[in-house]
């Protein structure tokens, strides 16, 4: 999961979750974690690679 294939960031407020919805090939794969304290500051948080590999040692992830 990249930078490229990031299609999508949902922020629930309520449980200060962000889910990341990455679209490779025909899989979809959604993550979800808590939001990162430098994501809020930083609207392009998720446009590093290194900040995405971070957030998905940690993450719940579902494969459909």
């Amino acid at each position: 999961m990249t930078v490229r294939t990031l299609m999508e960031s949902n922020y629930d407020r309520d449980t200060n979750t962000i889910t990341l919805i990455f679209h490779d090939g025909d899989n979809r794969i959604m993550a979800t974690g808590t939001a990162p304290e430098g994501s809020f500051s930083d609207e392009k948080y998720f446009d590093r690679e290194e900040n995405i590999e971070a957030f998905l040692k940690d993450a719940e992830i579902e494969e459909r």
